[in-house]
């Protein structure tokens, strides 16, 4: 369950980078171009790479059971990164941050469409955990 999170966690790092960050290596402070490509790029797809060739040994790998437990880090780390940051002034990501973007109802906005897209993530991993599982047990 854990290799499990991490899959879903950095897929979503690519995917958020790729459609939100890019062109922001400054204000992310990741302007050393190969530290930019390995941790955002290239990471991701080796993390869901070896996700499918050495599959998962549970068979617990469904849609409910991954989400409840997998959802609990991005809800705490999205929840946390907005309070702090009307405390602090300062949020992590451009769209995260109410001044930048047009105000709190535009964050909400961004944040439904991550949690979607993480959503079904979720249910892409477990799938493809299920599937492989299955398949090098002969099933």
């Amino acid at each position: 369950m854990i290799r499990g999170a991490a899959v879903l966690y950095m897929s979503i790092t690519g995917v958020v980078y790729g459609l939100l960050l890019a062109g922001y290596q400054e204000a992310l402070q990741t302007t050393i171009p190969w530290v930019d490509t390995v941790l955002h790029r290239l990471m991701p797809l080796v993390m869901v790479v070896d996700w499918l060739m050495d599959p998962p040994r549970s068979k617990d790998m469904t849609f409910i059971h991954c989400a409840t437990r997998w959802a609990v880090y991005p809800l705490a780390y999205a929840g946390w990164s907005l309070l702090r940051g009307t405390w602090a002034s300062w949020y992590p990501y451009p769209f995260l941050n109410p001044q930048v973007v047009g105000g709190y109802p535009i964050v909400a906005l961004y944040c439904l469409g991550i949690a979607a897209g993480s959503l079904a993530f979720v249910g892409m991993v477990a799938w493809l955990g299920r599937r492989c599982h299955l398949e090098v047990e002969g099933g």
